[in-house]
């Protein structure tokens, strides 16, 4: 019975110091319309409309929107900050 208790408290130390040097991934971005991104060729991109799943955004110099999961945006786009 003690080598469990003991291999619980191992364990729960484990999970302690996986989760406390990761608060920031655990953030969700928010995005919201007019803001600027870049992609990984360094195109800019705005954000035109934002839904729970899906974002829609204009590339600079196209006339045509696009549109991308939330995941898949936030994973291959970077904000801009003015």
């Amino acid at each position: 019975m003690r080598n469990t208790a003991a291999l619980i408290e191992r364990f729960k130390a484990q999970l302690q110091r996986n989760y406390s040097g990761n608060e920031s991934c655990l953030q969700v971005r928010e995005v919201a319309p007019r803001d600027r991104f870049k992609d990984g060729y360094g195109r800019l991109v705005t954000v035109i409309a934002v839904s729970p799943n899906t974002i829609i955004f204009r590339r600079d110099g196209y006339d045509q929107n696009c549109e991308a999961r939330r995941d898949k945006f936030l994973k291959e786009f970077t904000e801009v900050r003015d």
